[in-house]
């Protein structure tokens, strides 16, 4: 009488384990990949949100846009209070209402590099009140592996929109 043995052997089971890490890992790169590419999605929608709300702002200010009140605002350098107009009843004039808007704007620029819609980011401003072209900047910096090698560049959006 033969007896037969039945069963995987060692090496069978090293073989499986191998192939099945080494689809694990595939798995775990192209994750990777994925939320590389959600968070760059996120800092672009972001930077979108931030140059449409100040041309918005823009737009409803009419005259403070063709004053040039907001021509220059640079989050890296600019600064503006909250106008006390803003909470009276007699309500204000069109450079404190921009005044007021470019203060909410620069609150959502971080004051350090970790804080903001956008950690690192900053924003720009330039008017033009007489053609009404306005053109609004938001960069932001990321990190980018080149041939396994980490790299900062800087990121932007760039509107540029004739508002009036």
């Amino acid at each position: 009488m033969k007896k037969t043995m039945s069963g995987f052997s060692l090496l069978e089971v090293m073989i499986t384990v191998f192939i099945l890490a080494i689809g694990i890992l595939g798995v775990s790169g192209m994750q990777l990949a994925s939320l590389k590419g959600n968070q760059g999605a996120y800092h672009r929608s972001q930077a979108n949100f931030l140059a449409a709300d100040i041309l918005d702002r823009m737009r409803a200010n009419a005259d403070g846009f063709a004053n040039d009140d907001y021509d220059g605002i640079d989050t890296g350098s600019s600064s503006a209070s909250k106008p006390t107009c803003i909470d009276s009843d007699n309500g204000c004039d069109s450079a404190s209402i921009a005044a007021y808007d470019i203060h909410e704007w620069l609150l959502k620029f971080p004051s350090n590099a970790s804080t903001g819609l956008i950690p690192g980011s900053k924003g720009t401003v330039e008017t033009n009140g007489l053609t009404g072209i306005t053109t609004v900047k938001v960069e932001w910096p990321e990190i980018e592996w080149v041939d396994g090698e980490k790299s900062s560049v800087t990121k932007s959006v760039d509107v540029t929109v004739r508002l009036f």
